[in-house]
């Protein structure tokens, strides 16, 4: 655990709404420090979740720039990988 851990429900709430509304969820240093994760569900027929895709990588070169380029790539494979199921 780090200082960016999420240790509360209301806390872990708050980041869910944000994740429905981007469509990507982000690990910010919140396990490690130095390492940040992004991910997608991947969604069955009916529209449950079943698994996900994730990135991770140096907190160092995971930029703004580089997290958006990330989540839009993420978002696109999830969706292909969704439209199969």
């Amino acid at each position: 655990m780090t200082s960016n851990t999420l240790l509360s429900v209301e806390e872990v709430l708050q980041q869910l709404s944000v994740i429905r509304k981007c469509g990507y969820a982000v690990d910010n240093e919140e396990l490690e420090y130095g390492l940040v994760c992004l991910g997608v569900a991947i969604m069955d027929s009916n529209n449950k979740p079943v698994g996900g895709i994730s990135v991770s990588g140096p907190a160092s070169r995971m930029t703004p720039e580089n997290r958006t380029a990330f989540a839009e790539y993420l978002i696109d494979c999830g969706r292909q990988i969704s439209s199969k199921l």
